[in-house]
């Protein structure tokens, strides 16, 4: 059986000596800023958008996602807390795949899909419904 060796392994970059200097001709990375573009381009820069405020009450303004609000029952400003539940659309989607050919009881896949669901916003701080997202 041959002996095992340890072969130290080099890295250009951590030779104990300081780096060589640019070729001429050649500038020199600049200092990392994140917000400078190279000359002769272009930058895009794309804000995040704020929170999505809604109104209290306001069934429209109402998705998926969570809302700032004022809420109208203690009227703290809150971010809302959201709760699926299961709504006409999902029970439409659930008729349709039974009709289709949905065996085995694949009519029940949009029960676990919330995608499918309704959605109830509810105040963190005082736990009143404060609005609905109604998918039919």
């Amino acid at each position: 059986m041959d002996p095992f060796y340890v072969v130290p392994y080099s890295s250009p970059y951590h030779s104990g000596f300081p780096p060589a200097p640019p070729p001429p001709g050649h500038h020199p990375p600049p200092s990392f800023h994140p917000m400078t573009p190279a000359s002769g381009t272009s930058m895009l820069m794309q804000a995040q958008p704020p929170p999505q405020t809604a109104t209290p009450g306001n069934a429209c303004s109402y998705r998926q996602l969570p809302v700032q609000i004022q809420c109208q029952h203690c009227g703290a400003n809150v971010i809302t807390s959201t709760d699926y539940r299961v709504g006409g659309f999902t029970c439409l989607m659930g008729f349709l795949i039974a009709v289709v050919g949905g065996v085995l009881g694949c009519c029940l896949i949009p029960c676990c899909v919330d995608g499918c669901k309704d959605v109830t916003h509810t105040c963190p701080f005082c736990n009143n419904t404060v609005g609905r997202f109604r998918r039919l």
